[in-house]
């Protein structure tokens, strides 16, 4: 019998032994907690602020959370990161910003382990969660769901059972957003005290694996995440949390929504009494790790896309969610030349860092700045040639990454040499763009906010030697415009 025959009448089986079973067994698994109701009291604070500065985190997968844990060491190299006040991520984003929100002031804390942690192959463990003898009972009896599962993966991996409770209660403020599943809706839904409190919930002891979950749960692909709504009303009873993606994929907004807002409360929503003291300007970094362009793959010469794993989940799925994205990122953009709409009100905003007379400006550390020329400059004439090779194979490779839960691209390259092109580009466009770092810098410096010793340099020998071997394990060919070859050994 053909393999697609037996995968076919697996999926018959599995499909009317769900809709038979589903949900027998009903249970509120991980449901947010009640909050105790207590006065809001107003913060004492000085008149004059610090300034705020801000890590947006986009979506996309491990390839965003590889690229985000390498430009969040480079911000740390530099000395900018020691000084940020929110810290914002979505959907893949979420996965560097929640561990390093958790884990920066440990004693044992270690970049390297990071970067490990970040290369994980989650998908591989999401099909054993899946498919497993439990994790199937469990599904097909019960209401646990895809994202319980992946939200289970999340928590074996990283967070180790953690709650907000656990968070470090200096900065940086921890912002997990998602996407609210209701047709009212236009942003983002960040889980911070304030939206907890329109809940009367409480935030402090729910699982940050949890709010993860909710972040990065693809329609279609995963379920949504429900908050119970303690609210006597009865205007709804559940909140329902989806991909953060939907509405906003760089994490922006939740940080703009955030520094207006502290001009009148702290970052808990208490009111401040100091009424209309602003920070001294605002800052972004938004870590971006969208493609600027699509590839082909290697399913652009097929007039049947569809494998085993499609009779169980689409693949098309992510695709089509990368091009509403990319769309909706474009809008967002467009949005941000003009302005963003906070509480009716219109607040300027640049996202161009070396234009300046706007009240909050934004480092766009994107890959697909590796070929703006302009914006790279050496002094070495004979280094030259092989810095803009390497940056036009960075720039190919890159874009050839797919939104997965795993680091995979098309052909034969290894999650080892893929992560390594995502640091090698995350070096460079934070070292390397020297327009964009040195008015970064001047506008820290500017604000009495030191940074650390080290400064960007002139490119050197032994930053180019590392480099030169990364190319050389990422030689590649295409084969007919269809597949990046890797060649993993130098």
């Amino acid at each position: 019998m053909p393999v697609r025959s037996i995968l076919n009448s697996i999926f018959v089986v599995w499909t009317i032994s769900f809709s038979a079973a589903c949900g027998i067994l009903n249970f509120d698994r991980g449901s947010n907690d009640f909050l105790e109701p207590s006065p809001v009291l107003p913060v004492e604070s000085g008149k004059e602020l610090a300034p705020f500065i801000g890590v947006a985190i986009s979506g996309g997968g491990s390839r965003a959370a590889n690229f985000a844990a390498a430009v969040l060491q480079e911000l740390e190299r530099y000395g900018f990161l020691q000084h940020v006040t929110a810290i914002s991520g979505v959907s893949g984003g979420t996965l560097p910003a929640a561990y390093y929100a958790l884990n920066r002031n440990r004693p044992d804390w270690d970049w390297a382990a990071f970067r490990n942690l970040m290369g994980t192959n989650f998908y591989r463990s999401f099909l054993w969660k899946h498919f497993g003898p439990w994790g199937l009972l469990n599904y097909l009896n019960t209401e646990y769901n895809r994202s319980d599962m992946m939200a289970d993966v999340f928590d074996d991996v990283l967070f180790r059972g953690a709650k907000f409770e656990d968070l470090d209660p200096s900065l940086p403020v921890l912002l997990i957003n998602a996407a609210p599943l209701h047709t009212a809706s236009r942003g983002q839904w960040s889980f911070t005290e304030a939206s907890f409190r329109e809940l009367k919930s409480n935030l402090k002891t729910f699982s940050i694996s949890r709010a993860v979950a909710a972040s990065t749960a693809v329609p279609g692909i995963f379920n949504g995440i429900a908050l119970r709504a303690y609210k006597e009303d009865r205007t709804f009873r559940y909140r329902h949390l989806v991909d953060g993606g939907i509405s906003e994929n760089l994490g922006v907004e939740a940080l703009l929504q955030l520094y207006v807002k502290s001009r009148k409360h702290d970052f808990t929503g208490q009111m401040r009494n100091d009424e209309g003291a602003a920070p001294r300007g605002c800052f972004i970094f938004a870590v971006d790790s969208f493609p600027d362009k699509f590839l082909p793959d290697e399913l652009s010469d097929k007039r049947d896309l569809r494998s085993g794993i499609d009779f169980i989940i689409d693949r098309n799925l992510l695709t089509t969610f990368d091009i509403m994205g990319n769309n909706a990122r474009d809008r967002f953009f467009a949005m941000l030349q003009h302005g963003v709409h906070i509480d009716g009100n219109l607040f300027p905003v640049m996202y161009r860092p070396w234009f300046e007379g706007y009240r909050c400006q934004i480092w766009h550390i994107h890959s697909g700045n590796l070929m703006r020329r302009f914006l790279f400059r050496t002094e070495r004439p004979n280094r030259n040639g092989d810095f803009l090779a390497l940056r036009e194979t960075l720039a190919q490779v890159i874009p050839e990454i797919k939104t997965h839960w795993k680091l995979e691209a098309s052909g034969t390259c290894s999650s080892a040499a893929l992560q390594e092109a995502l640091y090698a580009t995350a070096t460079m466009l934070v070292t390397e763009d020297r327009m964009a770092h040195n008015l970064a810098r001047d506008w820290f410096v500017a604000r009495g906010l030191r940074l650390g010793a080290e400064k960007p340099k002139d490119f050197d020998e032994s930053q180019y030697d590392r480099f030169k071997n990364l190319r050389m394990e990422l030689k590649h060919e295409v084969t007919g415009g269809l597949r990046l070859m890797c060649n993993d050994s130098p």
